[in-house]
C-alpha cells in the first residue's frame, strides 16, 4: 500500500514532501509553557496524467486546496503501507503558491504550514506559547507604625479606654499574570474528519492563569528584602481586574492586596485609620481645647472562590462592617488620645464630657470620619449634664445720696448724704443641657429636670450668706426648663446684710 495524506476530505495527489519542526515555548526564566510542532508541505497540483493541462485546470486545483485548508482543525491523517503516520488536528498557518517555469500550465508548487500541539487529555495542561508572572510588594509610604501607650489616664477614664494605640504595618501587594493561549482541537464526539475546539486560545490562556491565582506568602515574606514574619500578617481589600483578547488569543490578571498586621497588640481591627490632634490655648481664657479629627477606612475580607463557578464570589466582612467594627473600639480611646496630647500645655485633666462632637458615616466607601473637641473645664456639678454654666453677680452695698438741682448753680446739683447704704445682692444663674426625655406624661417630662441637683447648689451659696450676714432674704428665684432640648436654667437673687456696724462704701478703707 502507499502512503496517503488527507486533511479532512481533502487528499494530496501527490504526496507532498514532509518536515517536522518543534517550537519549544519558555518564559524568560527557561520555564517550559509547552511546544508547537509545525508540519511544512512542499508538493505541487497537477492534472498530470490522467488529466488534461492547462492553466485553468491546475487553477482550480489550487482553488480547491485553498478551501480544503480554509479551516482550522480538521483531522490531518498520514499513513504508509497501512500504517499510521501522524493523526492529529492542527491549525492551518499559510499556503504559499510558488511560479513555475510553464507559468501553472501543468503545475503549481506549494508551501503549506500546518500547526499542532502535542496529543494529551483535553485541557491537561493549558496549550500556552507564552505567558508572564511578577509580584510586587511595598510599604505604604502614606502611612506609618506607631505605638502610643495610653496608661497614664487609666486612674481617670476606667472601662473608658484601652491601654495601647497601635497603627499596624501596612503593605500593598500586586499579582500580575498573563498568558496567550493556543486554540486546541481533538476529535471528542465528532467525526474523523472534522474536529472540535475544546478551548479558544483565550480560555486556553484563562485556564493557565487561573490555576496561578491567589496570594503567596513566599513573596510576602520577601525573604532577604523585608523579612517579614507571615505569621504577623493577613490579606485585604483584596480586588481582581481582567483582561481579555479574545482574537488575540490572550488572558492577564492583576490582583491586589492591602496587607495589615490586625492580630498586634493595640490594633484596632481590619481598619486604615488616620487622625489628627490640635491643642490650643489663648491669652483670652485659662481653658485648654483639644480637637480630635479622624478618618476610619475598613478593610474588606473577600473570597472569590475558586474555578469558574459563578457563586464562588463573597465577601465575609464588607468595608463599611469592618469600619463599624473599628469604630467600636476607636471611640473609647479617642478621650485618652486627647488627655494624653493635652499634658503638654495643661497639668489639668480634661473634662470627659465632650464639648462638640461629629460623626459621619460613608457606607459605599467604608469609612466613619469624626470629630470631637474636649476641653479641662472643671467637673460639671450636676451629674448627666452635658453642659453647664454657673454665673455668680454680687452687687455691694452703695452710697444713698440726694441730688438737688439749684437754679442758677454752675457748679451743678448739690450732693447730700441720707446716711445709710443700699442692700447687698447676689445674683446666681445656673444653665444646664441635659440628656432628653422621652414621652409626653408629666412624670417624663420632667423626669431629667434638675431641680434638686441645683437646689443643692444654691444651698451652698446661701448657707455662704447665712454664715457670714445676720439678715438674708430670698428675693428671687426663677426656674426655666424645656424638656424638648433639655436646656435649663435658674436665676435667684438673695438681699442681705448684717443688724449691726458700718457697711463700708469705700475703696481705700
Amino acid at each position: 500500500m502507499a502512503t496517503t495524506m488527507t486533511y479532512g476530505a481533502y487528499s494530496f495527489i501527490p504526496v507532498p514532501l514532509m518536515q517536522i519542526a518543534i517550537d519549544n515555548h519558555k518564559t524568560q526564566d527557561g520555564t517550559r509553557l509547552g511546544q508547537t510542532f509545525r508540519v511544512i508541505l512542499n508538493g505541487s497540483v497537477t492534472p498530470l496524467p490522467t488529466g488534461t493541462a492547462g492553466y485553468i485546470n491546475v487553477d482550480a486545483m489550487q482553488d480547491s486546496l485553498i478551501s480544503a485548508l480554509g479551516t482550522d482543525g480538521k483531522r490531518f491523517y498520514i499513513t504508509c503501507e497501512g500504517s499510521d503516520i501522524l493523526d492529529v488536528y492542527p491549525r492551518v498557518n499559510s499556503i504559499n503558491f510558488e511560479p513555475t517555469s510553464d507559468n501553472w500550465v501543468n503545475r503549481a508548487n506549494y508551501t503549506v504550514e500546518l500547526e499542532f500541539d502535542h496529543n494529551t487529555t483535553v485541557g491537561t495542561p493549558p496549550y500556552i506559547k507564552d505567558a508572564s508572572e511578577d509580584w510586587e510588594l511595598e510599604f505604604a509610604q502614606d502611612r506609618a507604625y506607631f505605638t502610643s501607650e495610653l496608661s497614664d489616664v487609666t486612674t481617670q477614664y476606667a472601662n473608658n479606654y484601652y491601654n495601647r494605640d497601635t497603627s499596624p504595618y501596612v503593605l500593598r501587594m500586586t499579582h500580575n499574570l498573563s498568558a496567550v493561549g493556543k486554540s486546541h482541537y481533538s476529535t471528542t464526539g465528532v467525526s474523523d474528519s472534522i474536529g472540535t475546539l475544546d478551548r479558544a486560545g483565550w480560555e486556553e490562556a484563562q485556564a493557565y492563569v487561573l490555576g496561578r491565582l491567589g496570594s503567596d506568602n513566599t513573596f510576602l515574606q520577601a525573604s532577604g528584602v523585608v523579612n517579614l514574619n507571615v505569621d504577623d500578617f493577613q490579606y485585604y481589600d483584596h480586588f481582581r481586574n481582567q483582561n481579555v483578547s479574545e482574537l488575540g488569543g490572550s488572558f492577564s490578571v492583576t490582583e491586589s492586596w492591602i496587607v495589615i498586621n490586625p492580630s498586634g497588640s493595640g490594633v484596632p481591627g481590619n481598619v486604615l485609620e488616620d487622625f489628627t490632634t490640635d491643642v490650643r490655648k489663648s491669652k483670652s481664657s485659662d481653658l485648654t481645647t483639644v480637637t480630635i479629627n479622624g478618618s476610619i477606612e475598613g478593610l474588606s475580607t473577600v473570597s472569590y472562590g475558586t474555578g469558574t463557578a459563578p457563586t464562588g464570589f463573597n465577601v465575609s466582612e464588607s468595608k463599611y462592617a469592618a469600619a463599624q467594627s473599628g469604630w467600636n473600639i476607636i471611640q473609647n480611646r479617642v478621650l485618652p488620645r486627647a488627655q494624653l496630647v493635652s499634658q503638654a500645655l495643661s497639668t489639668r485633666v480634661l473634662n470627659s464630657g465632650v464639648r462638640t462632637t461629629l460623626l459621619a458615616h460613608n457606607p459605599t466607601q467604608g469609612v466613619i470620619t469624626y470629630s470631637y473637641e474636649y476641653d479641662d473645664r472643671p467637673t460639671n456639678c450636676i451629674s448627666g449634664a452635658l453642659f453647664e454654666n454657673i454665673t455668680v453677680v454680687d452687687n455691694n452695698p452703695t452710697d444713698v445720696f440726694a441730688s438737688l438741682t439749684v437754679l442758677g448753680r454752675a457748679a451743678g446739683p448739690v450732693l447730700q448724704s441720707i446716711g445709710t447704704v443700699t442692700s447687698a445682692t447676689r445674683d446666681v444663674s445656673i444653665e444646664a443641657i441635659m440628656t432628653l426625655s422621652t414621652g409626653c406624661t408629666v412624670a417624663n417630662l420632667l423626669a431629667t429636670r434638675p431641680s434638686v441637683q441645683a437646689s443643692g447648689i444654691l444651698c451652698t451659696f446661701e448657707t455662704d450668706l447665712t454664715g457670714s450676714y445676720t439678715t438674708v432674704f430670698l428675693q428671687n428665684d426663677s426656674e426655666n426648663w424645656n424638656p424638648k432640648t433639655g436646656q435649663y436654667t435658674r436665676s435667684t437673687r438673695w438681699v442681705y446684710s448684717n443688724c449691726s456696724g458700718l457697711p463700708s462704701t469705700s475703696f481705700c478703707s
